[in-house]
C-alpha cells in the first residue's frame, strides 16, 4: 500500500491512505508529501483524529515547516505539535504566529497554542478527543523572539503576546511593557495583560511599573486596565485601594461597581469591611441598588464569616420577603455572559429546549427569540427559578386517565369546555372528549429549576439577556407572548 504514493491516479493514492489508516500503520506518513491536498488532507485525519496513528505524529507535526495548503492540513499539524510538546515544535509554532503572510486565523491558533502550552486543556483542540499531554519548558525557544512578539500590531495577536509572556514568565525590559499600558489606542485588555506582566518578581519594585499602574488608576483608563490595576494594589497598598474603590463605587460604571465590591470583600481589611457595612446596611433598609444587590450579598456574606456586624446584616437581609423572592437577580447581569450561558451551558442546555435569536434550538420549549418585549425581567425570573409556577400554552405535562382506564400523556396543547387536547411525544395530537376523562393532571414543566443548575450570578446574567431580546427594525412586538420557560 504505501508503494501505492507514486501511483499515477489521486484515487488509487486516496484509497491507500484510506486502507493505511484501517491498518492504523505509519507508513501512512509517506502520503504526506502527496502533490494533491485531499490525499494529504486524509493523511492528516487519519493520523491526527480520534486514537489517530501516534507513530505517525512526528511527520504531521513537520508539515508546519512549510505553509499547508488547506486549514485542515494546517490545524492538525500545528495541533501534533501541541501534542508532542518537544521545543522544535514550540519553534515551529512561533514560527507561524509571527510570520505576516500566514493566514491569521492560524496564527492566532499557533500563539493561543503557545499560551496554553504548559497546560492544555484536556479535550483535543481539534477533534474534542480526550488527550493527555507533556510538554518541554520552552522559555529558550521564546525568549531570543520577544522583540518580535511585542512588535505585533495586530491587537488580539499582540495580546497572545503578552499571554505568551505570562504564561512562560517570560521577562522583556519595564519600559518595553510600560509602553504598552501607555498606549492610549490599544485594547484595554491588552493593556491590562501587559501591566499584569509587568508585576511580576522583581519589576513589581522598578519605576516604570509604578508609573504604569498610576496611568491604570487614571479616571480615563479603560475598564478593563483599571479593574486589573485595582487588583495589584490588593497585596500590598490596602489604604490606597480602599481610596480607589470608593471613587469607583461612586463614579463608574455597574460592572466596574460590582467588580469593586468584590475586592472590598477580598481585602479583608478593617476600612475595607467598613464600606461593606455601609452597603449591607443599605441592602436591608431596601436602599441599595438593584444592579448591585448580589454583589452586596455575597461580598457581606464572604466577610461575614470574620467580621460579627456583617454577619448580623447577612441574616436579616436573608430574613427578608425581598431575600426569599430573589429580587438580587433582577438587575445588573452581564448580557454577554447571559448570552454564553444560554448557548453553551452544558449543564443547563438552553438550547436543547428553546429557539434563541432567530438562529436555530428546539421546538420542545418555547421560542425565546422576543421573549423580552414579551415579558419582564420579574416573570422571566420567576419562570427560571420555579419553571412550573406559569406554564406557556402548549408546552405543559399532562397525564390524562380516561373512565376506560387508558393513560393519555404528553404536553397540554389545547382546553376547551368540551375537550382536552394532548399533543403526545411522537408528534400527534390527540383529542379526548371531557365526558371521557376520570382524571387530569396539573401541567408541570420538564425544565428544572435553574438556581439548581447555574450560580445566582449566572442566573442574573441569564435574566439580563432574556431581557434584551426584543425585536429589530420592522419587526413587530405584538406577538403573542409565548411564556418564560
Amino acid at each position: 500500500l504505501a508503494a501505492k504514493k507514486t501511483a499515477a491516479s489521486v484515487n488509487v493514492r486516496l484509497v491507500s491512505v484510506v486502507a493505511l489508516r484501517r491498518q492504523t500503520s505509519p507508513l501512512i506518513a509517506e502520503f504526506l508529501n502527496d502533490p494533491d491536498p485531499l490525499v494529504v488532507e486524509e493523511g492528516a485525519r487519519a493520523i491526527h483524529d480520534e486514537r489517530g496513528i501516534p507513530a505517525a505524529l512526528p511527520q504531521l507535526a513537520a508539515l508546519l515547516d512549510r505553509r499547508a495548503p488547506s486549514e485542515v492540513i494546517t490545524r492538525r499539524a500545528l495541533n501534533a505539535n501541541l501534542r508532542l510538546g518537544t521545543p522544535e515544535g514550540a519553534a515551529r509554532l512561533l514560527s507561524l504566529g509571527l510570520d505576516a503572510t500566514a493566514d491569521r486565523a492560524m496564527r492566532e491558533e499557533a500563539l493561543s497554542a503557545l499560551q496554553v502550552w504548559r497546560a492544555p486543556e484536556p479535550l483535543d483542540r481539534v477533534d474534542g478527543f480526550a488527550r493527555t499531554f507533556k510538554s518541554a519548558p520552552i522559555a529558550a525557544v521564546l525568549s531570543p523572539k520577544l522583540g518580535d512578539l511585542l512588535a505585533l500590531t495586530d491587537p488580539g495577536l499582540k495580546t497572545l503576546a503578552i499571554q505568551i509572556m505570562i504564561a512562560h514568565a517570560l521577562r522583556a525590559a519595564p519600559e518595553q511593557i510600560a509602553a504598552i499600558v501607555g498606549e492610549a489606542k490599544a485594547a484595554g485588555e491588552l493593556r491590562a495583560q501587559a501591566l499584569r506582566l509587568m508585576a511580576g518578581g522583581e519589576q513589581r519594585q522598578h519605576p516604570a511599573f509604578k508609573a504604569a499602574l498610576e496611568t491604570a488608576l487614571a479616571p480615563a483608563a479603560p475598564a478593563p486596565l483599571h479593574r486589573a490595576a485595582l487588583e495589584l494594589l490588593l497585596p500590598d497598598q490596602p489604604a490606597r485601594l480602599v481610596a480607589e474603590l470608593q471613587l469607583v463605587l461612586e463614579k463608574r460604571p455597574v460592572p466596574e461597581k460590582q467588580h469593586a465590591l468584590a475586592l472590598l470583600a477580598k481585602a479583608a481589611q478593617p476600612a475595607t469591611d467598613a464600606v461593606l457595612a455601609t452597603y449591607a446596611a443599605a441592602l436591608v433598609a431596601g436602599t441599595c441598588a438593584p444592579e448591585l444587590k448580589l454583589d452586596v450579598i455575597e461580598a457581606v456574606t464572604a466577610r461575614g464569616v470574620a467580621d460579627a456586624g456583617l454577619a448580623a446584616k447577612a441574616k436579616a437581609y436573608g430574613d427578608s420577603p425581598a431575600a426569599a423572592a430573589r429580587n438580587e437577580l433582577l438587575a445588573g447581569g452581564s448580557l454577554a455572559a447571559g448570552r454564553e450561558v444560554v448557548l453553551n451551558h452544558l449543564n443547563a442546555n438552553c438550547l436543547a429546549c428553546h429557539g434563541i435569536e432567530r438562529n436555530g434550538g428546539s421546538e420542545v420549549g418555547p421560542n425565546l427569540s422576543m421573549i423580552g418585549s414579551q415579558r419582564d425581567p420579574a416573570y422571566l425570573l420567576e419562570a427560571l427559578l420555579t419553571p412550573s409556577a406559569k406554564i406557556a400554552t402548549g408546552y405543559g405535562i399532562v397525564s390524562v386517565t380516561l373512565k376506560d382506564g387508558t393513560v393519555v400523556s404528553g404536553t397540554l396543547a389545547k382546553e376547551t369546555p368540551q375537550a382536552v387536547t394532548v399533543r403526545l411525544f411522537d408528534g400527534a395530537s390527540k383529542a379526548l372528549a371531557r365526558g371521557d376523562i376520570a382524571n387530569q393532571t396539573s401541567p408541570v414543566s420538564i425544565m428544572p429549576p435553574m438556581l439548581g443548575v447555574l450560580q445566582p450570578r449566572e442566573v442574573r446574567d441569564v435574566v439580563a439577556f432574556l431581557a434584551s431580546l426584543k425585536p429589530r427594525g420592522k419587526e413587530s412586538a405584538k406577538a403573542e407572548p409565548e411564556g418564560g420557560q
